[in-house]
């Protein structure tokens, strides 16, 4: 055939053609030769026909050449228009521009052979499925590139009797796309329940279902989206499912079922088919949400959920452990997390939660003056944190530092005088500047603790204030100061206790006897600690040698009183 070919031979040239296609010698370097040497007898003025140059252009797309394969395609195309070769032509076109990434041109060879095929004069079903998979892979084209309207003129070529059952569910899949995208919810139903009602497509049925909840959700209807959700879970694909259990947690917290929604992530974070970075995402969530809402024990399984997939190293899962190990009394681990974290240098957000916990871990084993670094970090970058200011006064205090400690009671009571550790800030600096010698100051610190509402501090700071008179020799001022905080009730309290003490010894001073007994028999039935039991005894002792000299006064005025005058 290749000599009748050269030599110009009728119909030489389109037998060898097919007899080259038919032998499979259109690979390899030979079949390339072959082909050229067909290319250049087309160039020399040699010619083909439409169905030859259709096969011509297969052979040479085989062999690698698809410039010259679109080349002869187009060629076919436009020689017969409404033959079926042409339509054929078209769609071969179609299809290697498509695997070459030239939507675009693809899409234009696809349109062409679809408007071929309606056009066809021959017998309808030779060109039926070239008008189904033209019309198809074009819509599938326009809808990846955002051109419903291109897509859905493109299905609209296509009559209901063309269209075979097994592609029935993806042209119903694209319609309900569009109708999707195009936000006409009712469409979009319908037509995804006709992807469902002809299941042949797995992958196409997973998305319908998906796409059905998210169409209940657009509705308003949150409750039917997340029914269609789990019901869909089971036969969803790995990655679909986890959109979906995603999706139905996002629902489930919008409608205030938190129980649920973690239920559906710790779901998705469990499956070991799912992205690790998600899974990795979700657990870091689950742990802040468990956090914030100081549910520890979630929070501690979070954080062991994350830790079987990936080692605790980022800043904020750091300081997640460190405080969860705080709330469980772990103070060694929590340490041990929050320095890391803090050494990381990415923990600027949770710095302050961090010295929290460092802080509280030493306070609680004692170390009052390391705790102080951690305390006076937190009130430099949280001013108005009065629970740190106070705390920080308290550990200078304990570790010795007195006028440290003193000056930051003085800034604590005089940034939050309304807070309700104002009046033992105020007693704590009164007795700070009592012991440095400076009663004045003291006193006056004393006067602003006392004028506090209820508690210790302030009962504490009036007693001081009555010592403060009887120092100064106002015994009757003193006495009514100590009167006015013994009150009616039980003398349980130290402050009280003390001012009974006092105000008794006062009146042993005066004389009046009595009322001194009354105060040390009142000693006497309070204080029921076990270290008051001392002060019980003292206090009946004190009664009772009163008592006892006040019984021997009325005997003596008794005798006086029966004794015969004595007359001189």
């Amino acid at each position: 055939y290749r000599r009748l070919a050269a030599a110009s031979a009728e119909e030489g040239l389109a037998r060898y053609v097919v007899s080259l296609e038919r032998a499979d010698r259109c690979g390899g370097e030979e079949g390339r030769e072959a082909l050229r040497f067909i290319l250049g007898a087309l160039a020399g003025g040699a010619a083909l026909s439409p169905g030859e140059r259709l096969r011509l252009g297969g052979c040479l797309e085989r062999a690698g050449m698809d410039a010259e394969a679109l080349a002869q395609w187009e060629a076919a195309a436009k020689a017969a228009p409404a033959a079926g070769e042409g339509v054929w032509a078209a769609l071969r076109q179609g299809a290697l521009l498509e695997r070459r990434g030239q939507g675009k041109e693809a899409m234009a060879r696809y349109a062409r052979a679809a408007e071929a095929a309606l056009a066809f004069k021959g017998e309808k079903p030779q060109v039926a499925d070239a008008l189904q998979q033209a019309a198809l892979r074009g819509a599938v084209l326009h809808f990846g590139e955002g051109d419903c309207p291109g897509a859905l003129r493109l299905l609209k070529l296509l009559p209901r009797e063309a269209v075979p059952d097994e592609a029935r569910a993806e042209v119903a899949s694209l319609r309900a796309e569009c109708a999707f995208e195009a936000k006409q919810w009712g469409d979009a139903e319908v037509y995804f329940e006709q992807v469902l009602l002809g299941a042949r497509r797995p992958e196409l049925a997973a998305r319908a279902r998906v796409r059905l909840a998210a169409v209940a959700e657009a509705k308003g209807d949150g409750a039917l989206a997340v029914s269609r959700l789990r019901e869909a879970l089971p036969l969803l694909p790995a990655d679909l499912a986890a959109e979906a259990q995603l999706t139905a947690a996002r629902l489930l917290r919008g409608m205030g079922d938190g129980q649920g929604a973690r239920a559906m992530l710790v779901a998705f974070a469990q499956n070991p088919k799912g992205d690790l970075e998600r899974r990795r995402g979700t657990w870091l969530f689950l742990a802040r949400d468990a956090v914030q809402r100081e549910a520890w024990k979630e929070a501690a399984e979070a954080l062991e959920g994350l830790r079987e997939i990936a080692p605790l190293e980022s800043a904020e899962a750091l300081s997640l452990q460190a405080r969860v190990r705080w709330r469980e009394g772990n103070c060694a681990g929590a340490s041990r997390a929050a320095h890391q974290a803090l050494n990381s240098g990415e923990a600027e957000r949770d710095r302050v939660p961090l010295r929290r916990v460092l802080a509280s871990c030493l306070l609680k084993e004692g170390r009052h003056a390391e705790a102080v670094p951690a305390l006076e970090e937190i009130v430099r970058l949280e001013p108005g944190a009065a629970d740190a200011a106070f705390e920080l006064a308290n550990a200078l205090e304990r570790a010795g530092e007195k006028t440290r400690a003193a000056e930051a009671y003085a800034r604590f009571a005089e940034r939050f005088p309304a807070e309700a550790r104002a009046p033992l800030a105020n007693l704590r600096l009164g007795y700070l500047r009592s012991g440095e010698g400076n009663r004045e100051e003291a006193v006056r610190a004393f006067a602003r603790a006392a004028q506090g509402a209820g508690g210790e501090a302030p009962a504490s700071a009036r007693y001081e204030l009555a010592r403060d008179l009887e120092s100064q020799g106002k015994p009757d001022d003193a006495l009514a100061a100590y009167e006015e905080l013994i009150g009616p009730g039980a003398l349980d309290a130290p402050a009280p206790r003390g001012a009974a003490w006092r105000a008794a010894s006062i009146l042993e001073a005066k004389g009046e006897w009595s009322r001194a007994a009354a105060l040390y028999r009142r000693l006497a039935e309070g204080g029921a600690a076990p270290e008051a039991e001392g002060e019980r005894h003292q206090a009946l002792a004190r009664a009772a040698r009163i008592e006892e000299y006040l019984r021997q006064v009325r005997e003596r005025e008794e005798r006086m009183k029966r004794q015969a005058p004595l007359f001189r």
